[in-house]
């Protein structure tokens, strides 16, 4: 899986390519690791082109939240396409992680 990320102010975006599953969840969580751990607490996930998550990635994504509202920021979730915007609202993750429409909205409701 490719992942693009960039920085926008004191938000990272962080822009997966393809499905979240084995090995590239893990990369995605040693991503998600090296940003905080360089204290970039305020992340977007840019989840247009992933068509698909599994069980194991939405775990990943509420431990990152979770560590990263503990430390003053937060984790949002952009553009994510039907398929994973259902999953998420299924497993009530959407209720722990917002959920946004557009990047622009996902990155302000950080600031």
């Amino acid at each position: 899986m490719k992942i693009e990320q960039s920085q926008q102010g004191t938000v990272t975006v962080i822009a997966p390519i393809g499905a979240v599953i084995d090995e590239d969840r893990v990369q995605l969580e040693a991503l998600l690791d090296e940003q905080m751990s360089r204290g970039r607490v305020k992340i977007v996930l840019d989840l247009n082109a992933v068509p698909f998550i599994e069980s194991e990635g939405l775990e990943i994504l509420l431990d990152a939240s979770e560590r990263a509202a503990s430390k003053g920021g937060g984790i949002r979730i952009a553009n994510p396409s039907d398929i994973v915007r259902d999953i998420m609202v299924a497993t009530r993750l959407g209720n722990k992680i917002e959920l946004h429409a557009e990047l622009n909205e996902a990155r302000r409701s950080l600031l």
